[in-house]
């Protein structure tokens, strides 16, 4: 399994399962959740996603000279011809 594969699968898989949790604490349990445990499990829910989406933005990125040379070389067009004159 690749590693995109992997964060795909954990970052589709957590919520499911803690919501599977939150939906086996519904069933098993007569009382009510509190607002605080309704917070609990949304911060459950969000923040390791939140935190796998920074360290997926903060990824190196292409050089700006890397992005001009790919650009240059997939535009294919032919250099303009400055004339004096």
């Amino acid at each position: 399994m690749s590693t995109r594969q992997l964060f795909v699968t954990a970052l589709i898989g957590w919520p499911v399962a803690v919501c599977s949790s939150l939906a086996i604490r519904m069933a098993f349990v007569a009382a009510r959740p509190s607002t605080l445990e309704w917070s609990a499990w949304g911060f459950l829910i969000c923040a390791p996603i939140a935190i796998a989406l920074v360290i997926a933005r903060s990824q190196p990125t292409a050089s700006v000279a890397q992005v001009l040379y790919d650009a240059e070389q997939a535009g294919g067009a032919k250099k303009p011809v400055v004339t004096r004159g």
